[in-house]
């Protein structure tokens, strides 16, 4: 998986493994909030099932990994991205149409 995040990254194996690798694992990790069923992170990155069930650290001859990697490989991860970022839009929009035309910056704070 590191070879695979660092060529796909386009950045060196080193860096996976001391910047992005411990990121990954804290955040699939269980006590810490992780959910084996949340696919966002590793589908965002391309990994494979598999890879997501290393990061949560389920071995592949678990019954629930079984499960797990049926619903990675069913679930479509494109629409609550889409929905999010038509939601930003529509946030931007509505600013715009209430704002007086005045626009603040950082210094006026």
């Amino acid at each position: 998986m590191v070879e695979y995040l660092s060529e796909a990254l386009g950045t060196s194996k080193a860096s996976i493994r001391e910047d992005l690798w411990p990121n990954l694992l804290a955040v699939h990790d269980s006590t810490l909030g992780g959910d084996p069923g949340e696919f966002t992170v590793a589908k965002h990155l391309g990994l494979s099932g598999e890879a997501h069930l290393a990061l949560h650290g389920i071995p592949r001859s678990r019954r629930e990994a079984r499960k797990i990697l049926e619903d990675f490989n069913s679930e479509n991860t494109s629409e609550p991205e889409e929905t999010i970022i038509e939601e930003i839009i529509e946030d931007s929009k509505s600013d715009e149409d209430g704002a007086d035309g005045t626009q603040f910056s950082l210094d006026s704070f």
